[in-house]
């Protein structure tokens, strides 16, 4: 099976959803050329326990002919099915999304936890990058202490601490 990705650089179609406090950003990526797989981008905020809301994206894999998905949350699994030169595009793209959910859900408050325990550095050089969209976006980033292995950081609109 072969990955053909259908995005470009600077140009896809998204879809921003929304259900209540739930939101998503989706972007067809790609397809199997030789099966009957597609390939999206979900990019969301999803309401957590006590009301605060989660941010979150993975990758989905469609299969038609046997009508089930497949999620990928784990960056080795990605890596092991879509090319370096092809994630480096994705990548870009899920950066452009998180623009996208951030400008039409504009929460106050949010939080962003790895799905891996102790990702190596590499790993969370994605995150960093998510970050500095998050401060783009007129969020303050904050640091937590990481958590059985897992690394946290909590995002407050700027000017909103204390309200």
């Amino acid at each position: 099976m072969a990955f053909v990705r259908i995005i470009e650089e600077t140009t896809f179609q998204s879809d921003v959803f929304r259900d209540g406090n739930e939101w998503a950003v989706i972007i067809n990526i790609g397809y199997d050329d030789e099966l009957p797989l597609n390939y999206s981008l979900v990019v969301g905020l999803s309401p957590m326990a006590g009301g605060d809301l989660e941010y979150y994206f993975y990758m989905v894999e469609a299969d038609s002919a046997n009508d089930r998905e497949e999620i990928y949350w784990c960056a080795q699994r990605v890596a092991r099915l879509v090319p370096a030169e092809d994630r480096v595009i994705v990548l870009g793209s899920l950066l452009t999304a998180t623009k996208a959910l951030l400008d039409n859900a504009r929460p106050e408050r949010f939080d962003m936890v790895t799905r891996d325990a102790n990702p190596p550095e590499k790993a969370l050089v994605k995150y960093h990058l998510i970050g500095s969209v998050f401060e783009a976006c007129g969020y303050n980033v904050n640091v937590a202490d990481p958590w059985h292995g897992k690394r946290i950081w909590w995002m407050e609109r700027q000017g909103a601490a204390g309200r």
